[in-house]
């Protein structure tokens, strides 16, 4: 093509025959092979490359001698203290070392570099980085390490060196660190300069650097920091390995070779004769156990509370963001994975070839996420969070590799593995376990990210209990105050507390002032009804008619009178309870709860006193008394039986006689009254408080005492004060408990007996209803049927949360 365009192509050189055989003699830049005696060159740009052997020739190889050479010219004054001019001859001491330096570089003609730097038929091939300091220059090498089925060989491919900069004197372990960043900026170069970029590990015989490197560059100062943080988004952390200086070839860089060291030192032509070896047997591992200075000058300078305004932004914002620890978890990895897309996009930035991997411009879906991205994500989410909690700790472990007597952490002897993570070192070592369960990770039960485990582990163990929760999370992590936090998600799962409801208990109110008031017997009662029962028809051969039984009890006495009712009609109430006026005279305040029948005999007990206020004057003279007496109506809250206690206890003894007596079997109409009547004797009877231990009182004080004739209702009376009245003093236990705070707006748990306990409807309260004593125990809820709905705090269940996270709750559910 270019011979078309009358630009033909001379000076042709291959190290192979067939690319030769069509080229024609006078355009190559050698001889034929067969007429070749000595080797031949081609050179360029000062690079000799001989084609017959292929390896490569420098006129100058080691250069860091001279460059420090150069660096002491720029320094050297004259006797009036002026720097030397270009023209002017150099003291005699000077001449001599160059010329001894500059009689030695012949020398150099005699290096043979290989310009293939692996071996025919590699399996694998690997990158491996060293770098070296020292007070005067620094530098890094790089060696390619390829092992085929039969050979493993070790090359050095490129090294690049620096002197240490005059302006500014720096400390050995910072030019240490300046060594690190020069092998991550060559890495980045022989990266873009090939198609596959093999796996490369990096070595440096600094202990000072490999801690800064494993640790987060906000701690340190903004030198160390720099570079820090540009080294970690370059090149895997987990990479770095500390190598003895014995055997780091880059320490032949900072020191300088001379051309004659330079022909016969192997291991800057190899390496350390160990990376031949098996990977297990490369020094990988923990770091020397000496105490680096270094590392604790370099420590950020900052206030605590400053430094926790900086970092909180971000650690706060990454776990407030998410409730659900796999969320936050995949999160990260997904991040994870698009900073490793931008490293390896800038890596072949400038490559001619795009790896056959990443197609440029490929539409293939993404990958789901691994277990291993999965595993970094939860790796850097605990270093976040130990950052966080345990940052003295953790100074104090990579310093002295132990932490102080007032830190929580001293019992459990704890150590920074290789990935920055604090690990409980325990006593577990020779046990039979995994790592992660000898040596689980610590976190501490304040964290936020403690908090996410918790939920997320209680989750996954189907909302298990406490103890089996807290086993299991201790199989990877060891939560400071775990036990406690881990019974606070149990109690605060709104699931588990909806299958299993704490419905409210409050305190126990003082008595009407009904039950502790002399009072006429019956002047304030209550009713209940119980039943059916089964008298037999007077007509022959017709079945059982049903009947039901209602109970007054009086307020003041526990007086009992029973009366038979034939169906649950308001008339055929209205008419049970004008037999109890005629027996027992007028009442005045009646109780009950709220079923059907009782409300409906209310509202007709009300219109019949309309019609008499309405009636003539002749006629309001005759009812004037009755239309003057209206009768009292209280109802109870709905579905509230602890509160209409005194007749619900008056009907269990009832149906007790009741049942005992009848069993299966159906009495005449006749025979039941009579039965009825013997069961309010027995009722009437019994004491009402314990017999006295005085060998005079022979006579225990009843209800039936309160119904005898007028002439002993002095004495009676007497002894209702002192025998019946104190004994209602004392609460029961559950009065003596502080009262539930019930709050309008909290959301609640609405008991239904006709339901399982995780089907109860959630309602919201909207209006409460405190007693004389302040204490709510009777609130209006509004649900998803019902607006107004009365129910008892015995009716309800609190869920564990919040007023501002309720409204959220019930648009969930």
């Amino acid at each position: 093509m270019l011979a078309s365009a009358g630009i033909p192509m001379k000076k042709w050189a291959s190290n192979s025959v067939e690319v030769l055989e069509d080229i024609p003699p006078e355009d190559r830049s050698i001889q034929p092979w067969h007429d070749l005696q000595d080797p031949q060159s081609v050179s360029t740009l000062g690079l000799i490359w001989e084609p017959i052997t292929d390896i490569f020739r420098f006129k100058v190889l080691a250069v860091t001698k001279a460059k420090l050479f150069m660096q002491r010219l720029w320094t050297l004054k004259s006797s009036d203290n002026e720097r030397y001019d270009w023209d002017q001859p150099l003291p005699s001491k000077l001449q001599q070392e160059w010329k001894e330096f500059h009689s030695t570089i012949d020398l150099l003609r005699e290096v043979r570099i290989p310009r293939f730097a692996s071996i025919a038929g590699a399996v694998s091939i690997e990158l491996h980085f060293f770098a070296d300091a020292s007070d005067k220059a620094y530098g890094t090498c790089c060696y390619v390490r390829a092992q085929s089925a039969q050979e493993v060989s070790v090359k050095l491919l490129v090294s690049k060196s620096k002197v240490s900069p005059l302006a500014v004197r720096h400390t050995i372990a910072r030019l240490e660190l300046c060594a690190a960043h020069l092998s991550m900026q060559l890495y980045k170069k022989v990266a873009s300069s090939l198609r596959v970029v093999p796996p490369a590990f990096f070595w440096s015989d600094s202990t000072t650097v490999i801690q800064w490197l494993r640790s987060s560059p906000g701690r340190w100062k903004t030198f160390v920091a720099n570079r820090v943080s540009q080294i970690h988004s370059s090149t895997p952390i987990d990479k770095w390995n500390h190598v003895a200086g014995s055997d780091n070839p880059a320490d032949d860089i900072s020191r300088g070779l001379d051309p004659a060291e330079l022909l016969n030192k192997a291991r800057w032509w190899n390496g350390p004769s160990w990376l031949k070896s098996p990977p297990e047997l490369w020094p990988i591992g923990a770091l020397p156990t000496k105490e680096t200075v270094e590392v604790s000058h370099e420590c950020r300078k900052i206030p605590i509370v400053a430094m926790t305004a900086i970092q909180s932004t971000f650690h706060e914002d990454l776990f407030s963001k998410y409730s659900s620890f796999s969320k936050l978890r995949r999160m990260v990895a997904w991040w994870l994975r698009y900073l490793q897309a931008l490293r390896e996009r800038a890596i072949v930035r400038h490559s001619k070839a795009i790896s056959p991997g990443i197609p440029k411009g490929s539409n293939e879906p993404c990958n789901p996420l691994n277990s291993d991205e999965l595993l970094s994500a939860e790796r850097i989410l605990c270093k976040l969070a130990q950052l966080e909690s345990f940052q003295e700790e953790r100074n104090d472990l990579v310093v002295r590799t132990s932490v102080s007597k007032s830190s929580p952490l001293k019992w459990l002897k704890p150590y920074v593995d290789v990935f920055g993570l604090i690990r409980v070192g325990g006593r577990l070592d020779n046990a039979d376990l995994s790592e992660s369960t000898k040596h689980p990770i610590v976190l501490s039960g304040k964290h936020p990210l403690a908090s996410m485990l918790a939920v997320h582990y209680h989750k996954t163990l189907l909302h298990a209990g406490s103890q089996l929760m807290l086993s299991t999370v201790r199989q990877k992590y060891w939560i400071l105050g775990g036990r406690n936090l881990i019974r606070r998600t149990y109690h605060q799962c709104i699931t588990c507390f909806r299958s299993k409801p704490q419905l409210i208990r409050q305190t126990i109110a003082d008595l009407p002032a009904s039950r502790v008031t002399p009072t006429r017997p019956f002047s304030v009662c209550g009713v209940d009804y119980c039943g059916p029962f089964y008298v037999k028809s007077a007509i022959r051969k017709r079945g059982p008619t049903k009947v039901y039984v209602a109970i007054f009890i009086c307020f003041s006495t526990r007086s009992v009178h029973i009366e038979l009712v034939s169906d649950l009609t308001t008339a055929a109430f209205v008419a049970a309870l004008r037999r109890l006026i005629a027996r027992r005279g007028k009442v005045t305040e009646l109780h009950s709860d709220n079923a059907t029948t009782f409300k409906g005999a209310s509202h007709a007990m009300h219109r019949v006193y309309r019609m008499l206020k309405q009636n003539d004057v002749d006629r309001n003279q005759i009812f004037s008394w009755c239309a003057n007496n209206e009768i009292r109506w209280r109802f109870i809250p709905p579905r509230a039986p602890h509160f209409g206690g005194l007749w619900e206890a008056a009907v269990k003894s009832a149906k007790t006689h009741l049942l005992k007596e009848i069993g299966n079997t159906s009495l005449a109409y006749e025979d039941m009254l009579t039965l009825l009547a013997q069961v309010e004797m027995c009722l009437n009877s019994r004491p009402l408080t314990p017999l006295s231990s005085e060998p005079s009182d022979l006579e225990a004080l009843t209800p039936g005492h309160f119904l005898q004739t007028q002439r002993h209702l002095q004495r009676i009376w007497a002894r209702w004060y002192p025998e019946y009245l104190q004994q209602l003093q004392s609460r029961a236990a559950q009065g003596c408990k502080s009262p539930s705070k019930i709050e309008i707006g909290r959301l609640v748990v609405v008991k239904d007996d006709c339901l399982p306990p995780p089907q109860w409807p959630l309602g919201r309260i909207v209006k409460v209803h405190p007693g004389k004593d302040g204490i709510v125990r009777v609130v209006t809820l509004k649900t998803s049927s019902s607006d107004n709905v009365v129910r008892p705090v015995a009716r309800i269940a609190l869920l564990p949360i919040s007023s501002d996270h309720s409204d959220a709750h019930v648009e969930h559910n």
